[in-house]
């Protein structure tokens, strides 16, 4: 009872929310959630394309050593790449924002050191969950790191057309500032 009681008292739970205007106010922002994709123009060229995360909210608890219980939810409308047909096309047909507004990550616990890692997390996208591999790094002002994804192995609807068709994997790269 006694460590419990320890535990809550040196444990602080913390949020961090972020809304952007625009594109490119995201881009430019210290803290982001970036993704990169290629596609493969009537099947010879291959172009890439990125997009951010405009509105997301994190939550954590932090001790001395660790973050724990991480959750960060990105809203489903406020992934952009500044394209406004592929948004909309994203918003409507992969991602169903309308019904699903909200992607969740879960990280159980990332140490305090400076060594990279690898944590093994949950994602929640059109109300399924799937496993997720997350590599991170710490340092002074929170938390830097990447994973991949697919649109297969999260039953995303292909947003492919005739003339373009979007092509795996899907790139994750973020900084988040968790202090200043």
């Amino acid at each position: 009872m006694i460590f419990l009681l320890f535990n809550l008292a040196f444990s602080a739970g913390m949020n961090i929310d972020w809304k952007h205007n625009s594109f490119k106010e995201a881009m430019e922002s210290e803290s982001k959630i970036e993704f990169h994709m290629k596609s493969k123009k009537a099947g010879l060229v291959t172009t890439s394309f990125e997009g951010v995360a405009k509105e997301v909210s994190i939550s954590f608890n932090e001790t001395k050593d660790t973050y724990t219980d991480i959750k960060i939810s990105i809203a489903s409308n406020g992934l952009d790449t500044d394209v406004d047909g592929r948004n909309e096309k994203m918003w409507d047909l992969c991602l169903s924002a309308d019904t699903y507004k909200s992607i969740v990550v879960s990280l159980p616990k990332v140490l305090k050191d400076s060594e990279p890692q690898k944590v093994e997390g949950e994602i929640t996208i059109r109300d399924k969950s799937y496993p997720v591999d997350v590599s991170v790094v710490v340092n002074e002002q929170g938390l830097e790191g990447d994973s991949t994804l697919s649109l297969k192995g999260l039953d995303i609807p292909d947003p492919s057309i005739w003339i373009a068709s979007v092509l795996d994997p899907i790139a994750i790269k973020f900084k988040i500032t968790m202090h200043k």
